[in-house]
């Protein structure tokens, strides 16, 4: 992936995981999580399927991403921020995550000051993980 000057990217952050998805790939940042909305589109909560415990307890946010069928709702554990990046830093994945990568969505590793960050397909995670939360 050839990097672009001033790129936007919406940071999420699941458990200790730093996620990066192109604004492109969302379609509303939601903020906190309500589950009064469920009903009204399928989701799934990244933090379950990854395993990665909550930073808050009780507290979960949701964005609305383009999904492979449709809207799909991501429950994170917090949407940080919209921010700027040359993709200057950007790296391929780690070889022990290469095998799992493109079924999840993983693109590559972006170097931030906040740490590393994966750059990530949005509505290939959340099908990769639909399963998992189904068969949890």
């Amino acid at each position: 992936m050839a990097a672009r000057a001033d790129h936007a990217l919406c940071l999420v952050n699941v458990g200790g995981l730093q996620l990066l998805f192109d604004p492109v790939e969302v379609q509303t940042i939601e903020g906190r999580y309500d589950p009064a909305r469920a009903a009204a589109l399928p989701e799934v909560d990244l933090r379950r399927g990854l395993k990665m415990e909550a930073l808050e307890p009780g507290h979960a946010e949701s964005l609305v991403v383009r999904g492979r069928e449709g809207p799909l709702r991501l429950i994170v554990c917090r949407i940080d921020q919209i921010l700027r990046s040359e993709l200057r830093d950007l790296s391929g994945l780690p070889l022990v995550l290469q095998a799992y990568g493109r079924r999840l969505g993983l693109r590559g590793v972006v170097h931030l000051p906040q740490g590393a960050a994966y750059l990530t397909a949005p509505a290939d995670l959340g099908a990769a993980l639909s399963g998992a939360e189904v068969a949890a």
